[in-house]
C-alpha cells in the first residue's frame, strides 16, 4: 500500500515510463516498416538507371 507522497510520486513515473516506452517502440517499428519499404524518404526518379551506369 501507497503510504507516502513519495512512493504515489514513484508510481505515477513508472507507469509514465512504462507508457513512453511502449510509444517508443511503435514509433521505432513505424520507422523500421518505412524504412524497409522504401517510404521513410524521397526515392531518386532515375535510381535504376543510376544504379545500372
Amino acid at each position: 500500500m501507497l503510504n507516502k507522497p513519495e512512493d504515489k510520486a514513484c508510481e505515477v513515473i513508472d507507469e509514465k515510463l512504462i507508457t513512453n516506452l511502449k510509444h517508443a517502440e511503435r514509433l521505432r517499428q513505424s520507422i523500421l516498416k518505412k524504412a524497409f519499404s522504401g517510404r521513410l524518404v524521397e526515392q531518386e526518379k532515375n535510381y535504376n538507371t543510376m544504379r545500372n551506369t
